[in-house]
């Protein structure tokens, strides 16, 4: 089977429609997405209309989620909480009850899903190998995928063993991973609508349960609608600006 991967949409609707058509084009069968769905971009309602219009997909909570739905913005960056309560503004009862049915954490038959990481689903970032082995220790699966860092990579740890590997995405932002039997793995999937990783695309991965292998390409779209959609609502430019560098 293959599953696409994606997470952090951010409400960039010309991002998603161009993975979209990436997954469809590599007959992807089911799609899971971890989290933060809305937030900084311009377009929540589409982007969920879309989201909620696939036939075979799920997705998981995300700290934008949880903000938007408990009020909490405490912990988040102005420009965030700007644009998350002009996102709120723009959903009525059905969207609100639809993100609060999101589950925090996904378990399947082959792996697991949360947004941040299996220690902390929602806020927890994988950025070193020391905060990978915490993440590991509490893993509820052999696979875990995640994003919220923006950042795509993989760590691996060997059985028996408590040393980590990093496996980084390559000059392109992209990445090929051969999942091995006798290693665990945490994917990063990166963003599809606000990657940070300095390029401009969007994230979109595959995992072949088949091959046992995970792949993530960069996809190009529509940055400067994007960005000019986040002018037009009024939200802080910041926001369209870092789509433009991929920061």
């Amino acid at each position: 089977m293959k599953y696409g991967i994606l997470a952090d949409i951010h409400s960039n609707l010309e991002a998603f429609q161009a993975v979209l058509a990436f997954l469809k084009k590599n007959r992807v069968e089911v799609m899971v997405i971890a989290g933060d769905v809305l937030g900084y971009g311009a377009s929540p309602l589409e982007c969920l209309q879309l989201l909620a219009g696939e036939q075979s997909v799920a997705c998981v909570r995300g700290n934008h989620e949880e903000a938007l739905l408990s009020g909490e913005f405490s912990r988040m960056r102005p420009e965030a909480v700007t644009s998350l309560i002009w996102t709120r503004q723009q959903l009525n009862r059905f969207w609100i009850d639809y993100l609060a049915s999101f589950p925090f954490i996904i378990c399947g038959a082959n792996f697991a899903l949360c947004h941040g990481a299996a220690d902390r689903p929602l806020s927890g970032y994988l950025t070193s190998r020391d905060r990978a082995k915490r993440a590991f220790a509490a893993r509820l699966h052999r696979i875990c995928f995640c994003g919220h860092t923006h950042f795509p990579c993989v760590y691996r740890q060997k059985e028996d063993s408590p040393e980590v590997e990093l496996i980084p995405a390559d000059f392109n932002g992209c990445l090929k991973v051969k999942l091995e039997p006798g290693w665990s793995y945490l994917i990063n999937v990166g963003s599809v609508g606000q990657p940070r990783d300095g390029l401009p695309v969007a994230c979109a991965g595959v995992y072949d349960t088949g091959q046992e292998v995970f792949f993530l390409e960069r996809i190009e779209y529509r940055v400067e609608v994007a960005r000019e959609r986040i002018l037009t609502a009024g939200l802080p430019a910041f926001l369209g600006e870092r789509l433009c560098r991929g920061v």
